[in-house]
């Protein structure tokens, strides 16, 4: 009974020291997970870094120790470098013992950054993804929750030393370019617990299994067939502190392009026109080193910009304005696609082709001292929107690292959630306004096709030139802001049903191209619903002389509007093929030997044989019947003749074949064609009599590969400038026709 009492009196307060030791105990626990998170693993994760080069290598893997910036590295302070040598550790970082051991501490999770060093050239490129990359990564690592490891892969066999790399659970591999990025077993780290990434540094990405893909501009969004399951993120090239300034002089600046000039035959004769003689090429140095970047850009100060295709709308290369920007130049730019666009509002100066004569004039008219002041503040806004840390802060990177430390899900891109709010509210907006207003009106650029496959792959091949040309002068004209495009290829049964659900209307505009299934549209039905109708011929002579409907024909040769009857009630004009940009878009090609080829796309003529006689043994005759054909005979010769069926002199020019050749910067012999043709393209194709084909295309023979480049390159250029897609339409008139009837 009084042992019962006594326990019953000491109850509480034991039931209190229980409390008190477990508060106690939850404290000290605390206590010590902050001493090794907040204050010893740093101290770990900086020696980690410093002796990164003391482990041993993969042998198929270069491994790069952690380093300051130098000539040939990043400058983004204590990380990376390829070329780099190991930096010294940071003042309170933790020293080996004597004896070579570290204190045992739990280890931390990597975060493994690698990039092909294809050469140095491609490894030089790619810098300012990288350097962006450990710039951003290095902040993570400075809290001490993980180890940065940059390394460059020296040969095409990775995929074996990924498995000797020792991979574990919990680390985070991110690839940069798309080189051997397919190759890679995305499916097999993430089984063993590793976080995948694939950074994009192209147009578009190619298809890889990663958990997520970074990209570097907001184009590949809208633009590239992404799939649903990676996770995706908004991650540019940012603010590289260490790049060399540029010095802004009172003299006049010159411009210059900072790209490949033969990648851009496009528009080269334009750039020429609008800027004379102060513009001026140097791509070898976007190719070198940090110590040729900084000894060019001192002296030079005002860059101007323009895509492959010389098109409007398409992506900011951002790895090159980086460099550019972090140097404190003045870049002025053609009108890119404007979720990009916007990101650099008041960086780089935007502006229309035929403009950016004027906004350089503006530039070279301000005087030295208000030139350097107006590129040192954009210098210093870049820096504030594009710095590495500030990227990866847009982009919710931090606390991905976080979540998968925590081992929580990864968390979204917000800048890609407010986008898409964003372009949902655009779309109400528009679908108000049209409401509102009334319907676009249409232009119909249809063709036919056969029903034969193998005929179609042909016809398409022919057609090419002629639909390129219509669809990008349209485009090119901004004339579909206010219209709608309708681009279709029929067959012929389908040509008469497609045009009953069309239902065009009143003052709309309806084109046909080529002979295929021409036949088979109702013209005077659609004249006297009040549609414009036009009849673009590819080849040969409108055989009908009965009134056929159609308002305007078009022919691509001076030739054939001499030779050919009239239609009645149509109006006759010469529309030619003009400059394709997308049909060669590298440069001219580099064959060492040369190859005289004959190209017809349809039929043998009657004096193949002949021709062969005079050309000689170094004739390879070659009759293309698709885009793959033109493009393998391309690789492998850079002089073409070419002559018509009826191998006389004053005959057909064939634009087509000289639009395809000429926009891949190939030299071309060819037979006289008549008079008025002649005139048009004398200036761009070597023409001679039937006899004299040899002797001309051996002088071509003789040139260096060299100078048969430049020539080429000359040619395309001025031919891209003449016979620009747009000009053609509006000297056809096509435009004024779109402005009347709107």
């Amino acid at each position: 009974m009084s042992f019962s009492l006594s326990l019953t009196r000491l109850w509480p307060a034991l039931r209190f020291s229980w409390l008190a030791f477990l508060v106690l105990f939850i404290g000290l626990r605390l206590l010590q997970d902050w001493i090794r998170r907040d204050l010893l693993l740093p101290e770990f994760a900086v020696y980690a870094h410093a002796s990164v080069a003391a482990t041993p290598a993969v042998p198929t893997i270069h491994a790069t120790p952690l380093a300051t910036g130098t000539a040939a590295g990043p400058d983004v302070g204590p990380v990376a470098s390829p070329t780099g040598s190991p930096a010294s550790p940071a003042k309170n970082a933790a020293r080996p013992t004597p004896g070579g051991m570290m204190p045992q501490t739990k280890r931390l999770s990597r975060i493994r950054l690698w990039v092909q060093d294809l050469d140095q050239i491609y490894l030089y490129m790619m810098e300012a993804f990288y350097s962006t990359l450990m710039s951003g990564f290095t902040v993570a690592c400075n809290r001490g929750a993980w180890q940065l490891d940059f390394q460059v892969v020296k040969n095409q066999a990775f995929p074996a030393a990924i498995e000797k790399v020792g991979f574990q659970k919990g680390d985070v591999f991110v690839w940069i370019g798309f080189h051997y990025a397919p190759e890679i077993d995305w499916q097999r780290l993430r089984h063993k617990g590793v976080y995948t990434i694939y950074v994009d540094t192209e147009q578009c990405p190619p298809k890889v299994d990663s958990d997520e893909i970074w990209l570097f501009h907001w184009m590949s969004f809208d633009r590239c067939p992404l799939p649903n399951r990676p996770m995706y993120r908004y991650v540019p090239t940012g603010f590289r502190p260490n790049r060399a300034s540029a010095v802004h002089l009172d003299y006049r600046p010159k411009v210059n392009l900072f790209e490949c000039v033969q990648c851009r035959v496009g528009c080269w004769g334009e750039l020429r026109r609008q800027f004379g003689a102060s513009l001026q090429t140097n791509s070898g140095v976007w190719v070198a080193d940090d110590t040729t970047f900084a000894n060019y850009i001192k002296t030079r100060s005002v860059f101007v910009t323009v895509p492959k295709s010389c098109a409007e709308g398409m992506y900011v290369p951002a790895a090159r304005i980086s460099d550019l920007l972090s140097s404190g130049v003045f870049i002025i730019s053609l009108r890119s696609y404007p979720d990009d666009e916007r990101m650099f509002r008041g960086l780089v100066n935007f502006t229309e082709f035929d403009k950016m004569g004027a906004v350089y004039q503006r530039i070279a008219n301000m005087s030295g001292q208000e030139r350097q002041r107006m590129a040192a503040t954009i210098r210093s806004e870049y820096a504030k929107r594009f710095a590495p840390s500030v990227i990866f802060e847009r982009a919710n990177i931090y606390a991905l690292l976080d979540s998968l430390r925590r081992g929580l899900p990864p968390p979204p891109d917000p800048q890609l959630q407010l986008r898409r709010q964003r372009q949902h509210q655009q779309q109400q907006q528009q679908q108000q306004q049209q409401a509102g207003s009334k319907k676009k009106r249409r232009i119909c650029v249809w063709s036919g096709q056969p029903a034969n496959q193998t005929e179609k792959k042909g016809y398409d091949y022919l057609l090419s030139p002629f639909l390129t040309t219509l669809l990008q002068g349209l485009i090119g004209s901004h004339w579909l802001n206010k219209w709608t495009l309708d681009v279709r290829a029929l067959t012929t049964e389908a040509v008469a049903h497609e045009l009953d659900r069309a239902s065009l209307q009143q003052r709309e505009v309806f084109v046909w191209v080529g002979i295929e299934g021409e036949k088979a549209v109702q013209w005077m039905k659609l004249r006297q619903r009040g549609v414009h109708t036009i009849f673009y011929r590819n080849e040969g002579c409108d055989e009908a002389a009965s009134p056929r409907g159609f308002h305007e024909l078009w022919y691509p040769e001076w030739r054939l509007i001499s030779t050919c009857s009239r239609s009645p009630n149509a109006t006759v004009r010469r529309v030619p093929t003009g400059f394709l940009p997308g049909w060669c878009m590298d440069g001219p090609p580099s064959a060492k030997g040369v190859k005289f080829v004959g190209w017809w796309p349809r039929r043998k003529p009657s004096c193949e044989e002949p021709v062969g006689n005079v050309l000689g043994a170094n004739a390879e005759i070659v009759h293309t019947a698709s885009r793959e054909d033109f493009k393998k005979i391309g690789r492998t010769g850079s002089i073409f003749v070419t002559w018509p069926e009826i191998c006389l002199s004053g005959r057909f020019v064939h634009a087509s074949q000289l639009s395809a050749l000429l926009s891949c910067q190939l030299l071309v012999v060819s037979v006289r064609p008549y008079v008025k043709d002649e005139a048009e393209y004398r200036d761009f194709v070597t023409l001679a009599s039937p006899e004299k084909l040899l002797a001309e295309s051996q002088k071509l023979a003789r040139m260096s590969v060299k100078q048969r480049k430049e020539l080429a390159f000359n040619r395309s250029s001025e031919f891209a400038y003449k016979f620009n897609p747009a000009r053609i339409l509006q000297k056809a008139g096509l435009f004024s026709l779109l402005r009347r009837l709107q």
